[in-house]
């Protein structure tokens, strides 16, 4: 797995990965936004990665979950700045039989993301030189 991070413009990154982009902007000084901040991302891989996990789980076993919704909420803290605290809401369709509640329960936290942030990775950095290409100005670009 490859992801490549772009600077494109003041403010604006473009994240690359499968043939695919996605915005991450600071917000303006007016307030707007244009894309998802990287806490955003943070949380929202988690919470596609527990939906997904309970998605292919309840389909192997033909039970039927459509509609779930996963809504993570971050805290944060200081010295050093990072997100201290994550609190996770899955919300279930009514009716699921005692068995099948069981066993969504049990794998709740059991995603890849989950287990990442929980037992986390070796992180290395190299840092590599070239010259510095221009940006475009903000406004010309609708990336």
């Amino acid at each position: 797995m490859n992801v490549t991070v772009r600077h494109v413009r003041a403010g604006r990154l473009v994240v690359e990965a499968a043939g695919m982009e996605l915005v991450v902007d600071r917000d303006a000084p007016d307030g707007s936004k244009q894309g998802f901040r990287p806490v955003e991302l943070l949380l929202g891989a988690l919470g596609a990665c527990t939906a997904g996990t309970l998605l292919s789980f309840a389909e192997s076993q033909e039970v039927a979950i459509d509609g779930i919704s996963v809504e993570l909420v971050a805290e944060t803290s200081k010295s050093p700045e990072r997100v201290s605290g994550i609190t996770m809401r899955v919300t279930l369709p009514e009716g699921l039989s005692p068995k099948a509640d069981a066993q969504l329960r049990r794998l709740v936290d059991r995603c890849k993301i989950h287990n990442t942030l929980r037992l986390p990775p070796e992180v290395s950095v190299e840092v590599d030189y070239r010259p510095a290409s221009p940006l475009v100005p903000a406004g010309k670009e609708d990336a």
